[in-house]
């Protein structure tokens, strides 16, 4: 269990970048820390529940797992919990370099669907497909899809037909530390689990000016028993070329 949250630069010597210095000064920070007594952001609004707002999933303190804060589907098929961030926060695109750290877990890897990253759609649009036809470099489970019990990184240009790389990390109900590194030169996105690098990929990357923000969701495949997402520690920083 990773107990405490982890500052954007669990990187390390790979983002080139040193704490005080003047480069650290162009990147723009969007934060939300999740904690016991709340959820605090700055910079922006974050949306936290379902489809149509707080009707479709439950949003309460978790007891378990981050110690943090959750969100609850209810029973429907299809049903989705989320947590996304208010158009505020659209403010970059994969012609910027983006950091993004997510520290969540699920309480269930059965009947699940989850995206964890980048997204040109709030997670409503983007939880209720495998196959989404927006833009995005995200993280995705989902319970039986091509036979992959592991966590998946997946990009796509809205063409409907990501291009989905393995990252042979199985997805658990613990707690993971998933973290995106893009880079608008040479249009590169990487995939951290738990500060490993675990994949590289410059396919389907969108190059255009749509603009993106973090996503969070999971969506319920199958009726009758609830599932929760739960978060602790969201993190985005942006940097213009």
């Amino acid at each position: 269990m990773i107990s405490q949250p982890v500052p954007i630069d669990f990187y390390g010597a790979d983002l080139g970048l040193v704490a005080g210095a003047s480069s650290e000064q162009l990147w723009r920070e969007a934060n939300i820390w999740c904690g016991p007594d709340g959820v605090n952001g700055f910079g922006g609004v974050a949306n936290v529940g379902g489809i149509t707002a707080s009707s479709n999933a439950t949003v309460g303190a978790s007891a378990t797992a981050l110690q943090g804060w959750s969100a609850t589907t209810n029973t429907t098929n299809g049903n989705i919990c989320r947590l996304d961030y208010g158009a505020n926060f659209r403010y970059f695109c994969f012609n910027h370099n983006v950091q993004f750290v997510a520290q969540m877990a699920i309480s269930s890897i059965t009947s699940v669907r989850v995206w964890c990253g980048i997204c040109s759609a709030d997670g409503g649009t983007q939880g209720a497909s495998l196959t989404p036809s927006t833009s995005y470099a995200a993280f995705r489970f989902s319970t039986g899809a091509g036979g992959n019990s592991n966590w998946t990184c997946c990009t796509d240009n809205g063409s409907g037909t990501p291009n989905v790389i393995d990252s042979g990390v199985a997805a658990t109900t613990s707690d993971f530390l998933f973290g995106l590194r893009t880079d608008a030169g040479t249009g590169l996105v990487r995939f951290y689990i738990n500060s490993v690098q675990v994949a590289t990929t410059t396919t389907k990357v969108d190059t255009s000016t749509t603009t993106l923000f973090p996503v969070l969701c999971l969506t319920l495949l199958a009726g009758g028993s609830s599932k929760t997402l739960t978060w602790r520690y969201v993190n985005t920083r942006v940097k213009a070329t």
